[in-house]
């Protein structure tokens, strides 16, 4: 498929507005008094709760310039709250992001890429195994728990998983084995652009080839429902990246994440 700046652009609007749809769950299910987006430079910026990984900025200069102004703006709506100031910047946004994003004390801390595919070509097929999640919340908890760095204690520890599978958007999955779930999975469609998310496996259940299932099974659910284009966002290198490459899909731009700590750093 011939992936163009057009529809890079399209996938971080259609990830941003499920962003958009993920808050507003929080709000009114999660709700926190520091609580708040912020528009800016053509993206949004959230805050969720302290110490949610989904406060970050995301889409800035996608599509124009990002002033100095709008940089400051960024760093005091998280310094306000007390925490990390983050945000995501694509590849192919405004070139002068990361060099005035260090003169601020911010650091890149990651590197993932983003994947699109086209759903004419792919081939998806359902799983007797895949089912609708029957508990979000126990589905959430399940997923927290297939991640090493989560702290099962931490009362926001479940709180990701919880506002995208309460969403609207979301469709969430799973696989259960000897009666308890192994795996799990999202999907979702806004405007035409299908998405992949939250795609986990527990421990136990690993090298089993439950996500290809899952992958294979949300892409079957998306050209059902008329879907156009699917994307993902994975770790540039990892077992979800190559399953999402095997299913079809294709690395369209690279993503790196900033991060300014609370303490703050140059001016």
């Amino acid at each position: 498929m011939t992936i163009d700046r057009a529809l890079c652009v399209l996938i971080e609007r259609s990830e941003l507005a499920f962003a958009a749809d993920f808050f507003e769950v929080a709000r009114s299910r999660f709700p926190h008094p520091h609580q708040a987006q912020l528009s800016i430079a053509g993206g949004t910026a959230y805050f969720f709760a302290p110490d949610v990984p989904m406060n970050k900025a995301a889409c800035l200069g996608i599509d124009g310039d990002v002033s100095d102004a709008d940089l400051d703006a960024l760093t005091a709506f998280y310094t306000e709250r007390e925490a990390p100031a983050r945000v995501v910047v694509a590849d192919f946004a405004d070139p002068t992001l990361p060099a005035r994003l260090e003169k601020r004390g911010y650091r890149a801390v990651d590197r993932r890429q983003a994947l699109i595919g086209d759903l004419r070509e792919l081939a998806g097929a359902y799983d007797e195994r895949v089912r609708p999640a029957a508990d979000i919340l126990a589905w959430a908890i399940a997923a927290t728990e297939a991640w090493p760095e989560a702290d099962p204690s931490d009362p926001d520890a479940h709180l990701v998983g919880a506002c995208l599978g309460y969403a609207p958007v979301t469709i969430p999955l799973e696989i259960v084995l000897d009666g308890k779930i192994a795996a799990v999975g999202a999907t979702g469609i806004k405007d035409g652009m299908g998405a992949l998310y939250f795609g986990n496996t527990l421990p136990w259940a690993r090298n089993r080839g439950l996500q290809t299932a899952l992958i294979r099974h949300r892409i079957k659910l998306l050209q059902d429902r008329g879907a156009r284009y699917v994307r993902a966002t994975t770790a540039v290198e990892g077992a979800s990246g190559r399953n999402s490459e095997r299913a079809g899909l294709h690395v369209a731009y690279m993503r790196t994440g900033w991060e300014r700590p609370t303490s703050g750093g140059p001016d």
